[in-house]
């Protein structure tokens, strides 16, 4: 568990008995009789469909009406067919966990036809456990029961390889929608998350957790609403989930944070968040200290890769600072992780708290390429650096509005020693107020600083847009002062 820290046509044809339909397509079998495959009888798989080609959930006795439970026979589907299919849609029940197997893909109809229910929170629906290849997609999957047991999910890849989650929705779940654990090589693509009952500690639409890596998540809804969006995790226990690719997904509304990377056990992972789309993370939860739209927190989070997301409407309701509150935040990198950046980001419409925030920081941070416009009311700061070393801030666009006073980029040292910061090449859009500032408090310091080539525009009648309180060894040249344009 997290705690507290700083730091989306219809094929039909003949099928000969025992014939698998093939991978791909919607399957309708010819009204015949199909014996029972080997395949079958090596599974003592209970036909009781002898019409239904082989695959078919009815085959089994699984109930399209929802009137009985299907659990049995969707899993005698997936025991003895490499495709285990819903060929014309309908509503499962089902109540208890379905495990597949290795090289099975079990298929719904349609995403808008075939739904499955199931009214215990507590467990997995589907369930993969130590194996490879196999594929989930085309149905609703909806969790009705209210449970407080973590750790499970609609869909769970359990130590398994290569394992996919596609074209599915997602709905009601208590703590996941698509948990990876332990897992490799395992991809969520094009599924829609929606309306969860995630009141569990750490509950998200998609969770990749443990010693997961090279997962991918692409192209997704998610707006279950739960605490995160989408998680990667290191609980506590030593475990570094590396390598993973977060892209192109649409996260709106939760309780904690948008994107979450948080990795306390030491070590470089090499992470990506690319290309998505963030908004609307409200922060009441973790004494309201949560919030940020996407947040890269611990030791093991070497190596992240932060570039081209968009982040909007973050830390609605968040009061605290703690946790580094902010469109996006960066918390606790050691000064020998591998290098963290973050690129190329555009942050809007933040109400309070700043657009980004390096704190607690050692590691080698850069902060690139960035636009960042803090709206009217937000007094905080586009572009802040608390407590930290080694941070290079080039390229960005930092501004604010012209009626409230306060920086742009702001380097602060407060009680501590901090060093090696770069400033350069930065437009600031701003008030009447000094726009770049670098400020030690409390018996804090600030050295070996470079500020150079920025231009600082909206100062007005005050040209010391640039300010140094006791900094040492600082290489300045190049800065404009600027009114508005």
């Amino acid at each position: 568990m997290m705690q507290r820290r700083e730091f989306g046509k219809l094929l039909v044809y003949a099928v000969s008995p025992g014939l698998l339909p093939g991978v791909g397509r919607t399957q309708t079998c010819i009204s015949t009789t199909y014996d029972k495959t080997p395949a079958e009888t090596a599974a003592k798989a209970n036909v009781v469909d002898f019409t239904r080609c082989p695959g078919d959930w009815r085959r089994y006795g699984a109930d399209p009406s929802g009137g009985t439970d299907s659990t049995a026979a969707i899993q005698a589907a997936c025991n003895s067919n490499s495709v285990a299919f819903d060929a014309v849609g309908g509503t499962y029940l089902v109540s208890a966990p379905i495990d597949i197997p290795s090289n099975v893909t079990l298929r719904g109809a349609s995403t808008g036809a075939t739904r499955v229910n199931c009214s215990d929170g507590g467990i997995s629906v589907f369930k993969v456990s130590g194996a490879s290849g196999v594929t989930i997609e085309k149905m609703k999957i909806s969790v009705t029961g209210a449970s407080q047991n973590a750790h499970t999910g609609a869909v769970e890849f359990r130590n398994s390889t290569q394992c996919t989650c596609n074209d599915c929705e997602i709905t009601g779940c208590n703590w996941c929608g698509v948990w990876m654990l332990d897992s490799t090589y395992c991809s969520v693509d094009r599924c829609y998350f929606h309306d969860f009952q995630g009141s569990v500690h750490d509950s998200a639409n998609i969770s990749i957790y443990n010693q997961s890596h090279h997962n991918s998540v692409t192209n997704n809804r998610c707006l279950g609403g739960s605490w995160h969006g989408i998680m990667i995790q290191d609980p506590y226990n030593h475990s570094l989930p590396s390598n993973n690719l977060i892209a192109n997904n649409t996260v709106g509304q939760h309780q904690a944070y948008g994107l979450l990377v948080y990795l306390p056990s030491p070590g470089d992972t090499f992470n990506r968040l690319i290309g998505n789309s963030v908004e609307n993370i409200q922060g009441t939860v973790l004494n309201g200290e949560s919030g940020a739209g996407i947040y890269i927190a611990g030791h093991g989070a070497g190596g992240t890769e932060v570039a081209r997301n968009t982040v909007r409407s973050c830390c609605v309701r968040t009061t605290g600072r703690s946790l580094a509150p902010a469109g996006i935040g960066i918390n606790g990198i050691q000064a020998t992780a591998a290098p963290l950046s973050v690129t190329g980001n555009t942050i809007l419409d933040v109400p309070a708290h700043d657009g980004i925030l390096v704190v607690s920081s050692q590691g080698p941070i850069t902060v690139s390429g960035n636009t960042v416009t803090l709206p009217r009311g937000n007094s905080a700061t586009p572009i802040d650096v608390s407590a930290s070393s080694n941070v290079t801030v080039s390229g960005n666009t930092a501004s604010r509005d012209p009626e409230i006073a306060g920086r742009c980029i702001f380097v602060f040292a407060n009680a501590i020693a901090v060093s090696n910061i770069s400033v350069v090449d930065n437009q600031c859009n701003g008030s009447d107020y000094v726009q770049i500032e670098f400020l030690p408090t409390a018996g804090g310091s600030i050295s070996n600083i470079v500020c150079r080539n920025n231009t600082c525009r909206g100062v007005g009648v005050n040209s010391n847009c640039i300010r140094m309180t006791g900094v040492r060894g600082a290489d300045v040249a190049g800065n404009e002062c600027l009114p508005a344009a």
